[in-house]
């Protein structure tokens, strides 16, 4: 952090604060780092919220769900499977006070 703050101090440097990318910029982003043609409300969406704006976390999060099973790529297309459609209406903390519930149920059972 100290190594940040004495380049920022140094005359002449540009600091630029991104805000969040622009939900069609994101989709088109999107469309490109995946190789689709398109990206579909539900995936923009699943993606946008829980990356809050940033593309490359967005990416990232993309990629993960593509290789986790969650997100089918098949060209044309980035789809999300049947039964996972369901978890976009979860909030990830919902989803996670959920998993630490059955945690802690499964640690007296065991």
């Amino acid at each position: 952090m100290a190594a940040l703050q004495e380049l920022v101090s140094q005359p002449g440097t540009l600091r630029l604060e991104l805000g969040e990318m622009p939900r069609d910029d994101l989709r088109l982003f999107l469309t490109k780092s995946l190789a689709v043609d398109f990206v579909p409300e539900e995936v923009l969406s699943i993606v946008s919220d829980r990356a809050e704006g940033n593309p490359f976390f967005a990416r990232e999060l993309a990629y993960a769900m593509r290789d986790a099973g969650e997100l089918i790529v098949e060209w044309p297309f980035a789809i999300i499977p049947g039964p996972l459609r369901k978890l976009q209406t979860i909030s990830i903390d919902a989803l996670e006070d959920e998993l630490e519930r059955e945690a802690k149920i499964e640690e007296r059972f065991t």
